[in-house]
């Protein structure tokens, strides 16, 4: 069976000769690195192609490393001015002011989401970036204090961690880049083996040819024969017959030949390209090894560091608990759950769940929670938190994809979730949301809004081609949960929107019911300009 990645055709060899001529001028220097977020948690060259595609509008060429697609970057939106490469003339010194502008809105928008005045001058565009800035360092130690990574303002835990983390994160990302060569060597060899397929008719065709043509060969000889026999020699229109079909014969051989050696170069190439696939998939074996190790490094420090921050936290609790509190707020990422999962009310409707992705209150649910989004809508969160409902403003409604994007209308920030691609299954992970809301309240005399969270594992990934569709996983989910995060427990991050439950009755077949989720890809394809801003 001949069973590819689809090499570099011609034309992408030479849009990718066209980059490096393009920049070559820029080459002599290193260019600096594309003011480009990675907000998905894509790794830089992921990232970089995503802004390059769907922000600037650019062709990819496919295989292009980091480098080129740096230069590609800086081609589209204008080289960097360097200040070596300029004179000390008036025109140079205009134009090292508005690369140093370029660069002040480049960081304003991209890193701040600060939509500069267009009018701005420099020194007001450095006061704005100054702010920025500021309120940026002021925003990320805040989190840190509430934050249960690390626990107690560990500075050590928290530099361990990031390493811990960016090296998960690296091999996560090297993992899709193999992954994606995988499936390029998949379709490649789909493509031999239909290649094999005609290589096979073609030479029954040729053999079929050469048989025929050796009967007529034969006839011809036979008759050369019998001439000789009975006149002493062949006449010439005897002879000829006969060199005719001697050079059919060799013609119809030759041809056989040439088929048979074409299949074995496809049986060759095949070969090759299977071997690729095993080296990728070994190396994706040992970055996985080293993506659970640091995950079980990560866990360990964090137990190790919850464990130093213990004894304050208690004492806050019982502080708390002696002046009347209703109990202790819920802490790590208990908490974070309970302030980022919402519960979505749709007047005249029901119910669902929601969370937010965005600390400026963009939030995603299901399009089948919010209907056609005239309803008013509303979030409420877990009784723990203490937050006022937030009246929600619908955006986006994509009754296809059955996803919805909402904005809060109130005070921010927001405490916003990862969302992130960790499509590997037997990964454990958390299904968190308000199932049954309604009906519990009412039945056990309790709230709507206490937050359910369940445990499982991801089952299969449903692909439609070679694109996941679903995400099929075992936390137990029910009516009400529909919108609502399914978490991949080890990140922390979400990696679907949990959306139905299939039920084998239904198909005709029996067994358990199957939880399923939208991947978390979709979202990121369908609202990730809406995110960006």
């Amino acid at each position: 069976m001949f069973t590819p990645a689809r090499p570099l055709r011609l034309v992408q060899l030479m849009a990718l000769a066209l980059l490096a001529a393009g920049c070559g001028g820029w080459a002599a220097e290193a260019l600096p690195r594309p003011p480009v977020e990675d907000a998905f948690g894509l790794g830089e060259r992921l990232a970089l192609i995503d802004h390059l595609r769907t922000s600037l509008h650019v062709q990819v060429p496919d295989g292009a490393t980091l480098d080129e697609l740096n230069a590609l970057y800086w081609r589209t939106v204008g080289a960097p001015v360097a200040a070596t490469a300029l004179g000390g003339g008036d025109a140079d010194e205009q134009a090292l002011a508005r690369d140093r502008i370029a660069r002040l809105r480049h960081e304003l928008s991209g890193r701040h989401a600060i939509q500069a005045p267009a009018d701005a001058d420099e020194a007001t565009l450095q006061h704005l970036l100054t702010e920025a800035r500021t309120a940026a360092r002021e925003q990320a130690t805040q989190q840190a204090r509430v934050e249960d990574l690390p626990a107690g303002g560990d500075v050590l835990s928290t530099a361990a961690a990031g390493n811990l983390k960016a090296r998960a994160d690296r091999a996560v990302s090297g993992m899709a880049d193999r992954r994606e060569r995988i499936e390029q060597i998949g379709r490649r060899r789909a493509g031999i083996a239909k290649a094999g397929q005609a290589a096979e008719v073609a030479i029954i065709t040729s053999r079929e040819a050469a048989e025929v043509a050796k009967r007529v060969l034969n006839a011809a000889t036979d008759g050369v024969n019998g001439e000789v026999r009975s006149v002493g020699r062949p006449s010439p229109v005897t002879r000829k017959t006969y060199d005719d079909a001697n050079d059919a014969y060799n013609a119809a051989v030759d041809a056989c030949n040439r088929q048979l050696a074409a299949r074995a170069a496809l049986l060759a190439e095949d070969q090759a390209q299977e071997r690729a696939q095993g080296r990728l998939a070994a190396e994706i074996d040992t970055l996985e090894k080293e993506r659970s190790a640091s995950s079980a490094e990560l866990d360990q420090l964090q137990s190790q560091a919850a464990g130093r921050a213990g004894a304050a936290r208690s004492a806050v609790v019982l502080g708390a608990q002696s002046a009347g509190d209703a109990g202790p707020a819920p802490t790590g990422f208990e908490a974070t759950l309970k302030n980022a999962v919402v519960l979505v009310h749709v007047a005249g409707r029901g119910t669902g769940t929601g969370f937010f992705v965005t600390r400026g209150g963009l939030l995603v649910t299901n399009a089948h929670v919010v209907g056609d989004g005239t309803g008013d809508t509303t979030a409420l969160w877990d009784g723990a938190v203490q937050h006022a409902p937030a009246h929600l403003r619908v955006l986006r409604v994509l009754p296809e994809d059955d996803l919805a994007l909402l904005a809060a209308v109130g005070d921010g920030p927001f405490t916003a979730l990862e969302l992130k691609e960790v499509y590997e299954l037997s990964r454990p992970t958390l299904a968190v949301g308000f199932p049954l809301a309604s009906a519990f309240a009412a039945s056990l005399k309790t709230s709507p809004s206490d937050i359910v969270i369940s445990r499982g594992s991801l089952n299969a990934v449903r692909h439609q081609g070679a694109v996941a569709q679903w995400l099929q996983h075992d936390c137990k989910i029910a009516s009400g949960n529909s919108g609502g995060p399914l978490i991949d427990q080890a990140s922390g991050a979400v990696i679907g929107i949990n959306s139905r439950v299939m039920n084998p009755a239904d198909a005709g077949g029996h067994g358990d019911s199957m939880s399923l989720a939208i991947p978390i890809r979709k979202v990121m394809e369908r609202f990730g300009a809406d995110l960006k801003k």
